[in-house]
């Protein structure tokens, strides 16, 4: 058993630091995005992590994109911003909404919205933003 390290998230592709200085490169399954499968440099084991990439499993930081694809509404909720002076972040996932298919969780800082940046959004800035896309929308998402 080792101690993960930090975790790198792309559209299809982990990457995972050990303690033990290998790392693990794995497949994202497309139909369940927290599933991760694949094998680790040796090529000899298979290994599968089940469950939500969170800070309770690598215990680190994670920083990753969520593509909804629509017509609206996305089936979240969002507080925070620059007039609130505090990052924006999803407070609502909606059972059965877009957003929890894709894996959006309720505490998500969301840094950038279809490639702007958050940080200096206001609250209202940002729900405009989320709205006035009627096909896509790509969130950056932190989660701790």
């Amino acid at each position: 058993m080792y101690r993960c390290s930090r975790v790198v998230l792309t559209a299809h592709r982990a990457s995972i630091s050990l303690s033990s200085r290998r790392t693990l490169k794995y497949t994202i399954n497309t139909t369940d995005p927290f599933s991760l499968t694949g094998t680790g440099q040796s090529k000899q084991t298979v290994v599968v992590l089940k469950g939500h990439l969170n800070s309770k499993l690598v215990g680190r930081q994670m920083t990753f994109r969520v593509n909804l694809t629509g017509p609206p509404p996305w089936g979240f909720r969002i507080c925070g911003g620059r007039d609130f002076k505090r990052t924006l972040t999803v407070s609502k996932v909606h059972e059965g909404g877009r957003a929890r298919d894709a894996g959006l969780r309720a505490g998500d800082v969301i840094l950038e919205i279809n490639g702007q940046d958050t940080g200096a959004m206001l609250n209202v800035e940002a729900q405009n933003k989320i709205k006035i896309n009627e096909d896509q929308l790509c969130l950056l998402i932190e989660r701790w």
